[in-house]
């Protein structure tokens, strides 16, 4: 049996791509009004109090979802705590027991009550004050900033710091106060 393709075949794909590619041209080059749909929440509390979110705080919310399991490694304890784990885990000899599922879970507990003291300062310096708006998101976040700077400081090595310092061509600002979170 020949296993050349039917020309029949052969030109109902040719007829079928032709068709694809015209409508592709054809919806590149409509130029009439398109509409974007606009994207917005209302919450309320518990007094009635409402507050609109607009489609830049939903985006902002969907983007700190997806950021904070890489912020949770970065600035905190946790993956110290996650390697220590794992080394006893092997000190005793069992490869699988307990599993990585409890590891984490103990790490994560760990990172957070050691992180407690931090996560308050953040909220009694920056989260407060901008949920009662009295400073806005901007002020929020440059204040959040300073505890996080003064716990990643004294959980970092001076020889490590200077390394980074140097390979950046930076300076560390005088105490750790405001400058660039990019070297810690």
């Amino acid at each position: 049996m020949d296993k050349k393709e039917h020309p029949r075949r052969r030109a109902g794909w040719k007829a079928a791509g032709t068709r694809w590619m015209l409508s592709a041209l054809a919806a590149f080059l409509y130029r009439g009004k398109v509409h974007a749909a606009e994207v917005s929440m209302t919450l309320s509390d518990t007094q009635g109090n409402t507050r609109a979110f607009d489609t830049m705080d939903i985006l902002i919310l969907f983007l700190l979802l997806a950021v904070v399991p890489s912020l949770l490694v970065m600035m905190t304890s946790f993956t110290r705590i996650i390697i220590v784990l794992s080394f006893l885990r092997s000190a005793l000899g069992t490869q699988q027991s307990p599993p990585n599922q409890i590891l984490v879970g103990l790490a994560l507990f760990l990172t957070l009550f050691i992180m407690q003291p931090v996560f308050s300062q953040v909220n009694t310096q920056a989260y407060q004050p901008y949920k009662d708006g009295r400073i806005t998101r901007e002020e929020a976040l440059e204040l959040a900033q300073d505890p996080m700077k003064e716990f990643m400081l004294r959980q970092t090595e001076k020889k490590s710091l200077e390394l980074f310092l140097d390979i950046s061509k930076t300076t560390l600002p005088e105490g750790g106060g405001r400058g660039r979170t990019g070297t810690l």
